[in-house]
Formats: C-alpha cells, sequence, structure tokens
C-alpha cells in the first residue's frame, strides 16, 4: 500500500515536472558557471572550502590548520 502511493505520488509529481532538470534554469546555471574563469574557480572553490573548516573546526589547532588551507590557496590557484 505504502509503495502505491509514494510511485503514485512520484508519477504526479513527474507530471506536474517537478523533480526533473528545468530547461530555462538549467541553461542560466550553465552560462552562470562558464562565466568564471578557472582562477576564479578556483579560488571561489577554496574559499567555500576554508568556510567549511572554519565551521567545522573546534579547537585552536584545527582553525589555524584552516587558515594555512586558506593562505595558500592563491598560490595553488596560480595567484601570485
Amino acid at each position: 500500500m505504502r509503495a502505491a502511493m509514494i510511485a503514485g505520488l512520484w508519477a504526479v509529481g513527474l507530471l506536474m515536472g517537478c523533480g526533473g532538470p528545468a530547461g530555462d534554469e538549467g541553461q542560466d546555471l550553465g552560462q552562470a558557471e562558464q562565466a568564471l574563469d578557472p582562477v576564479e574557480a578556483c579560488l571561489e572553490a577554496c574559499s567555500v572550502n576554508l568556510s567549511r573548516c572554519l565551521q567545522n573546526a573546534t579547537t585552536q589547532a584545527q582553525i589555524d590548520r584552516c587558515e594555512l588551507i586558506g593562505a595558500s590557496c592563491p598560490r595553488k590557484c596560480g595567484v601570485e
């Protein structure tokens, strides 16, 4: 019974266009990704990693490690 209800809701969602790739939204996202050059994309990825590291750091040693990771990002991304 439960499986039939889930299958029915899933089918209704597909018919209404829920949960599938949206044509316009997917194109806009792809264009936004192409707008970043490789260095900008690398720096943004480093920024995200640094942010996650700092959010999860619970000790001063972990925070220091995160800051070292963040400081090495420009060198890794080719920014002098």
